[in-house]
Formats: structure tokens, sequence, C-alpha cells
């Protein structure tokens, strides 16, 4: 008796792990092919895949296709962070910088942007050089602003341009430097060397 209750549950384990690799395998769409996935497929490919969890918390929290629930998309940002998809990390990392369905924490946005930009995400980069430029989640530093800015923008990122523009006037002549130096290190560091993930949907 015990050991056929034995195999019973060593089949359930079995199948439930068949299952998820094949929903795994199954679910591997392109960014295009995502958005013409309904709900239900969406929630289904969420169990196991990070870019539907990311891309199905970037439903709930901006409301499209879905009722706006802010619980939702903490959760499946949460699940898509939690398999180090960059762009969960950086949408979970904004919920928590702008107190949006959680309490404001920069700490944990600091981190989690920082996490995001060292496997090379453009967004969480340029938001490192905001995080250093304004003391959030980390003491306040010049230099290592200007810096992740400088990578934002050898990517062309508009953003990142805007703001380094609007820190030299505040700069000295050695944090200005410093900041180029270190920007062009980490450009080689998390940028061309590193793989650049796929492009993903980010809650603005």
């Amino acid at each position: 008796m015990l050991l056929n209750n034995m195999n019973r549950i060593l089949i359930s384990i079995v199948t439930i792990f068949i299952t998820f690799s094949t929903y795994a395998k199954e679910c591997d769409y392109s960014a295009t092919e995502i958005k013409q996935l309904n709900i239900q497929q969406l929630t289904l490919c969420a169990q196991s895949n990070p870019k539907h969890q990311n891309y199905l918390g970037t439903l709930y929290a901006t409301g499209k296709r879905v009722p706006k629930n802010m619980k939702k998309a903490f959760y499946y940002f949460s699940l898509a962070a939690k398999n180090n998809f960059p762009g969960g990390m950086f949408n979970l990392g904004n919920m928590y910088r702008r107190g949006l369905g959680v309490s404001q924490n920069y700490n944990k946005a600091f981190y989690l942007f920082y996490k995001s930009a060292k496997l090379g995400y453009v967004s969480a980069q340029h938001n490192l050089g905001f995080m250093y430029g304004n003391g959030f989640g980390t003491q306040k530093n010049l230099t290592l602003s200007y810096a992740w800015f400088y990578v934002g923008m050898q990517q062309g990122y508009a953003a990142s341009f805007h703001n380094a523009n609007a820190l030299l006037g505040k700069l000295s002549k050695k944090e200005f430097f410093d900041g180029i130096r270190l920007g062009k290190k980490f450009y080689l560091q998390y940028a061309i060397k590193s793989t650049k993930p796929p492009v993903s949907p980010e809650m603005i």
C-alpha cells in the first residue's frame, strides 16, 4: 500500500515536471507573437516563462487588455525578477521607486536596477544614473551618475542625453573626466560584452 502511494506521488511529480517543461518550450514566443496571445494563454505560459511573466505584469500595471491591478502586476514582475529576467527586475524596481502598489523603497529599487543594469538592460542603466544623481537608495555620487548616463548615451538612450547635459553644470572637472572613464569601463562590461537581453515591455 505504501509502495503504491509512493509510486503515485512519483508519477505525479514526473507529470508536473513534463507539463511545465512542455509549457516552457511551447511558450518560447517572440515579442511580437506574445502580444497576439490571449490572457488565458499568457497566464498559462507565465507559470514557467519569465518573458510572459513580465509582459503580463505590464498589462496589469497599465490596465491594457485587463483591469488594472497593481497587486497582480507586482506578483508577475516579482516572478520575472526571481527568474533573473532583466525587464522584470527593471519594472519591479520602478514599482518600488515610485511606490506603485507597494510601499516606496529606494533601497530595493536601487538593488533591482543594479542587477538589471549588470545584465545589460539599458533602461536600468539609465535609472542607476538617476538614483546616484539624487542619492536614492544609495549615497549621492555625481561621478557615478554621469558614468551610467554615459552608458545610456553610448546606446542611444534619449533620456540619458538629457540627464547627462543637465548634470554637466553640477560636475567638477575631475568628476566629469572620472565619470567618462568609469562610463567607458561600464559600457565595455555591461553593454558590449554582455549578452543583450530582448527588448521588454516596460511599465513607465
